[in-house]
């Protein structure tokens, strides 16, 4: 019996190992894609056709100029956005989306600079603060999202899988802006 277990241990490890070096990475076409180019720019500046994707480029372009506050603006809007995306994108596999994207625009910080960065978003994104209250007007004068998002939908095992409706339609984008505004960034209902 002590054998049997140690052979079924050995097998297990075994075949562990060989699971481990045969994984392949399989994306789907569209997953997580920038579909605009954006620069380092103003709240002011972005449509309600860029999604998170394209905005967290423009974010990336903002840290390599150490312009934190532009960064952190960017952030914000594209977690209001992200936020959207993930009540009206049925596969919440996907909604995973947003973290990846996060992690990818602040992967090449240093520690020094990404404590710096957090810094900034500390004081850019303080309750009640002129700072927030002005980044509030810019992003609810962009208004709600109106965009597919195919980012996201591509980013979970749905776009693998098919076979369900990828958007929920009773969704109501306006008011899950809104609510999106006020829970995540604390924005002044009006």
């Amino acid at each position: 019996m002590k054998y049997l277990k140690k052979l079924v241990f050995a097998l297990i490890a075994t075949s562990s190992v060989a699971r481990a070096e045969s994984i392949i990475n399989y994306q789907t076409q569209g997953n997580l894609q920038i579909t605009n180019n954006i620069a380092c720019v103003d709240v002011s500046e972005l449509k309600n056709m860029y999604t998170p994707a394209d905005v967290f480029k423009g974010m990336t372009n903002c840290l390599d100029k150490k312009d934190y506050v532009a960064a952190t603006n960017l952030y914000a809007f594209s977690r209001v956005y992200g936020m959207v995306d993930a009540k009206r994108v049925s596969d919440r596999t996907a909604h995973q989306a947003m973290v990846v994207l996060q992690m990818n625009a602040v992967r090449n910080l240093s520690s020094d600079e990404l404590n710096s960065f957090s810094q900034v978003m500390k004081a850019t994104l303080s309750t009640g603060s002129d700072s927030l209250n002005r980044l509030c007007k810019k992003i609810k004068t962009v208004g709600a999202p109106n965009y597919y998002p195919a980012y996201m939908i591509q980013h979970g095992m749905g776009a693998f899988m098919g076979g369900q409706n990828p958007i929920d339609q009773s969704v109501d984008v306006t008011k899950t802006f809104n609510e999106a505004l006020t829970q995540s960034l604390h924005c002044n209902p009006e």
